[in-house]
């Protein structure tokens, strides 16, 4: 699954808000559970999960929150507290942080599935 509007969506929310830098990743678990006892199978479970996590620099200062709902709502909450964490951050902060120029950096990374030689 692709994150990108809603990527998108945070950046454009920070940038907004005044953010000088904005990060931000989704992740997406699939979880299976199968417990055999004496080739009979006692339990079976599986579940997903998503979220989203926001790191933003204002200021000089870092800021970071995240989520395990997505939707747009909070996506806008998570943001704005991100760079409010930043804001706060900034005013106690000793020196200022500055980063190196670079590009965007896109990816994304699958598990590989292994399977049980039994």
């Amino acid at each position: 699954m692709r994150f990108d509007a809603e990527a998108q969506r945070v950046l454009d929310i920070a940038a907004g808000l005044g953010a000088d830098y904005t990060d931000v990743r989704f992740g997406m678990t699939r979880d299976e559970h199968i417990e055999v006892r004496n080739g009979v199978v006692s339990s079976l479970a599986d579940g997903d999960s998503t979220g989203f996590s926001v790191r933003t620099l204002v200021n000089g200062a870092w800021g970071f929150a995240s989520s395990a709902e997505i939707s747009d709502a909070e996506i806008e909450r998570v943001t704005t507290l991100a760079v409010n964490i930043a804001r706060a951050s900034a005013k106690v902060k000793s020196q200022p942080i500055s980063l190196v120029p670079s590009q965007a950096y896109v990816d994304s990374y699958t598990t590989p599935v292994e399977v049980s030689p039994d």
